[in-house]
């Protein structure tokens, strides 16, 4: 099915990624690519994933997201999602990573990432 993406630039070190569509074995690629590019390349200091238009998630979906957590973790940003809703959200909750993929914009408030 379909999936878009659109970076948007809160402030100088904080970047959303608003997901659009369904993330599923067919899409995902191209999310984790946009999660890496971010973190990676754009160095920034969090990166938030929301999902508020998101209308299906999948495991790979869900890899996608730890994957991109970890990927942050490694590089001293942060990494949250926003917006999680509906299935998208039950499918995080069954699978036992909700807590941990909105977790950490609570435990990174006010404090800044060391490398």
């Amino acid at each position: 099915m379909e999936m878009s993406l659109e970076r948007y630039v809160v402030n100088d070190a904080v970047m959303r990624l608003a997901v659009v569509g369904e993330v599923d074995v067919a899409t995902c690629g191209a999310l984790s690519d946009a999660i890496h590019e971010a973190i990676v390349a754009d160095r920034i200091a969090e990166l938030i994933v929301d999902l508020d238009k998101v209308t299906f998630l999948d495991s790979s979906g869900v890899r996608a997201l730890l994957t991109g957590l970890k990927l942050a973790q490694t590089q001293g940003a942060g990494f949250s999602i926003l917006n999680a809703r509906g299935v998208v959200r039950g499918v995080l909750d069954i699978t036992g990573v909700l807590a941990a993929l909105t977790a950490q914009a609570a435990s990174q408030d006010g404090q800044s990432p060391h490398h």
